[in-house]
């Protein structure tokens, strides 16, 4: 009798044993599932975060590893390691989804307004050169035309000197437009690096920029530092216009 009621309490304890193993491989199997969805939603946005030029650089070198050891978790399933890695995480790149948004406003924002400041300043200072270069013309005509030319007060005969006179006169303006139109260049080559790394995707706009800066820097170099003789100056200097003009047009305000 004793030994039937044994072998009741142990078939009891088997079957609580049974029923309590059932419910906590169920509780295990449920974990495991919902830890794999919730992991597989982290793996895509890190994914996606590892292609992200505007991504967090401290992160960047994260992301691959973080990605193979969380693929392995969920193709195993293993449960203490996907928890380990979606608490990572969490605590690691759960906020960079909105920190790669802020920067990517934020550089935006500045080549934006560094392309406005190139386009603006280039062609105002353009302009500049345009009405210097149209005055040493007429000094050059007035010496070899009109017998000479009439440079701050003084007459010249030889039209060497007579433009000389004039860039003396001017030379302060002329070293201000010298020394933007080579620091323009420079902004706009570093514009144009900036745009390469973030927006790949436009590099021919950073070619364009790129064009117009030297293309500008070209007009201003002839335009108060003439070459060649009289006769070849205005179509000289009108083809160096409307070229420069015409990355002008193709640059645009708006990157």
């Amino acid at each position: 009798m004793e030994t039937i009621i044994k072998n009741k309490k142990i078939a009891i304890i088997i079957a609580i044993i049974v029923v309590l193993g059932t419910i906590l491989l169920g509780a295990y199997h449920q974990s495991v599932s919902r830890y794999s969805s919730k992991i597989a939603v982290q793996i895509d946005n890190v994914e996606k975060l590892s292609e992200n030029n505007f991504a967090p650089q401290n992160h960047v070198n994260d992301y691959g590893q973080w990605i193979v050891l969380s693929k392995n978790a969920n193709n195993k399933s293993n449960l203490f390691q996907m928890i380990k890695m979606t608490r990572e995480y969490d605590k690691k790149f759960s906020k960079d989804e909105s920190e790669a948004k802020k920067n990517e406003k934020k550089i935006t924002d500045e080549v934006n307004n560094k392309w406005i400041e190139i386009y603006t300043q280039s062609m105002l200072k353009a302009s500049e050169s345009e009405s210097y270069g149209n005055k040493i013309t007429k000094v050059w005509r007035d010496a070899i035309f009109e017998n000479y030319a009439t440079v701050n007060g003084k007459h010249y005969t030889d039209f060497k000197d007579a433009i000389h006179a004039f860039q003396t006169q001017y030379s302060n303006e002329f070293s201000e437009l010298n020394s933007f139109f080579q620091d323009n260049i420079d902004s706009a080559n570093n514009l144009s690096e900036l745009i390469r790394i973030y927006f790949p995707e436009k590099s021919n706009r950073a070619d364009d920029l790129e064009n117009f800066a030297q293309d500008v820097f070209n007009f201003n170099d002839e335009a108060i530092n003439p070459s060649g003789s009289y006769s070849t100056r205005s179509s000289k200097l009108s083809e160096l216009d409307t070229k420069a003009l015409s990355s002008s047009k193709t640059v645009g305000m708006s990157f």
